[in-house]
């Protein structure tokens, strides 16, 4: 069971046994990064969720540790993953209207994209497309992301959200 204790910025996996299998306090709070060591404050985060390593997301994907957030040390080091996603992908050049989206999701931009491709949140394409007005009435309602590929071979990523 993963337990996320929003509050107190902490996420804890239990085993049947009752046994805590891993817990992980967020070193983040309103001000920034923590220190290490420090005792977390106003560190409240909304929820997390478990991908076992056969995720369908990951497939594909090249997972290696990174640096921890507050500091780097034995004990933490190896816990950090980062996938392939490069922020410089995420942008405000295309907008995605409405969201949620009903039954049709259509997509403007500065220039015109090559192509669109819709994905669950474990990253399975659903539906793939040329067109800026795209038919998602069959997606069932959550969270989806809008891969646009544009002629010049640049790739964007907007999410929206599915009634």
């Amino acid at each position: 069971v993963l337990i996320c204790d929003g509050p107190m910025g902490t996420f804890t996996e239990v085993d049947a046994n009752s046994s805590t299998v891993w817990k992980y306090i967020n070193p983040v709070n309103n001000t920034g990064i923590m220190s290490q060591g420090t005792t977390p404050v106003q560190n409240l985060v909304f929820r997390c969720g478990f991908y076992p390593k056969t995720f369908n997301g990951f497939v594909g994907r090249v997972l290696v540790s990174g640096n921890t957030i507050e500091s780097t040390n034995t004990v933490t080091a190896p816990c950090h993953l980062t996938s392939d996603v490069d922020d410089n992908m995420i942008t405000e050049k295309y907008h995605l209207f409405p969201s949620p989206a009903q039954d049709v999701l259509t997509i403007t931009g500065d220039f015109f994209p090559n192509s669109y491709v819709i994905s669950n949140l474990e990253g399975k394409v659903m539906i793939s497309s040329s067109s800026n007005t795209i038919d998602v009435s069959k997606l069932a309602p959550g969270m989806y992301f809008c891969k646009i590929s544009t002629q010049k071979a640049e790739i964007f990523i907007q999410k929206f959200l599915k009634n």
